[in-house]
């Protein structure tokens, strides 16, 4: 639907999430190619020693599965016409896409330029969200086990074991001074907007913005 694409032509978001912790991120795409899927994989999951054990649910989307079986993983798409599928990630992205929509209409951020705030949502949930708990992590009546470290962090400490994000936490689109240093009689800043952090490969934050 042409109507709905950016500007610049994206016209898809993969969402992708850790079950254990229920940290995620997210790739706004102009197309969704096996190629494209496969290095949005790659680039949440990380360096991974060996031939890791990793399930991956999804859609039965071929383009989806190939990626998934070329980076040696094991795929468990849904089953074709049958209804529901995927129940834990489909709730999942009806909470993402109310962090989204917020963000933007906060920003008051023009709605042809709706995927520059894709990642920028992933990562404000993953930051402040408490971690997922499994159910072999709580007791029979529904409370939480002793000792599950789990129940104390947010979705982005347990994924990174323990480890606090660093990164200042900004809404959308906010007014932000950058250092950009142009003559000696002039500021040493320049006015920007305030898009998001820039995650590295394993969803690691080195400081830039």
């Amino acid at each position: 639907d042409e109507a709905k694409a950016s500007d610049a032509g994206h016209a898809y978001v993969q969402l992708v999430r850790d079950a254990f912790d229920g940290c995620c991120m997210a790739y706004s795409l102009t197309s969704k190619d096996t190629g494209t899927l496969y290095d949005n994989l790659k680039h949440f999951a990380g360096q991974i020693v060996g031939r890791p054990h990793v399930i991956v649910k999804s859609d039965d989307a071929a383009e989806i599965i190939g990626a998934v079986k070329l980076l040696g993983w094991h795929s468990e798409p849904s089953v074709p016409n049958k209804w529901p599928h995927n129940t834990h990630l489909e709730r999942f992205v009806q909470t993402y896409e109310s962090v989204y929509r917020a963000s933007l209409a906060q920003a008051g951020w023009p709605k042809r330029q709706w995927h520059m705030a894709a990642a920028y949502a992933a990562v404000a949930y993953s930051v402040v969200a408490p971690a997922a708990i499994l159910p072999n992590e709580r007791e029979a009546n529904g409370s939480i086990k002793e000792g599950c470290h789990k129940s104390s962090q947010s979705a982005w400490e347990a994924h990174h074991s323990g480890t606090v994000f660093s990164g200042k936490l900004q809404p959308f689109g906010r007014l932000c001074y950058y250092y950009d240093k142009q003559h000696p009689l002039h500021a040493n800043t320049s006015p920007g907007l305030f898009i998001g952090w820039w995650i590295e490969r394993g969803c690691r934050f080195r400081s830039v913005l």
